[in-house]
């Protein structure tokens, strides 16, 4: 999936994505932190090809409290802290950045925030 470089808001990069992705992408729409904060802008420096690249150039560009988790055939994007038992990864924005915690991480380290995609 190649997104084209250059600045994009973050709700019609999300459209982009989810229109292109093999699988389903849910994400928080309606909530007025939601409309508020998906207007803000991130910029993409050269073609991002992958999913995880593309999570984390969106929670840079979010708040903290945001999660991107990665399920089984879909995943989500909403604001909260949930660790779900079921989840393949899950992507956080947190005071410090970006954090990442993966099914293999979270069996091994007590502090999955503690693991970071910078």
């Amino acid at each position: 999936m190649d997104l084209t470089p250059g600045v994009w808001r973050v709700d019609e990069l999300l459209a982009e994505v989810k229109a292109k992705l093999p699988y389903n992408l849910r994400y928080e729409r309606t909530s007025a932190a939601a409309r508020h904060h998906h207007h803000a802008s991130l910029h993409v420096e050269s073609p991002a090809s992958s999913a995880r690249q593309i999570a984390e150039l969106v929670l840079t560009a979010l708040p903290v409290g945001w999660q991107l988790t990665a399920l089984p055939g879909y995943a989500i994007l909403y604001r909260e802290t949930i660790d779900y038992q079921t989840a393949l990864a899950w992507w956080r924005s947190t005071a410090t950045g970006v954090n990442v915690c993966s099914a293999t991480s979270q069996k091994t380290d007590d502090n999955p925030e503690n693991i970071s995609l910078r």
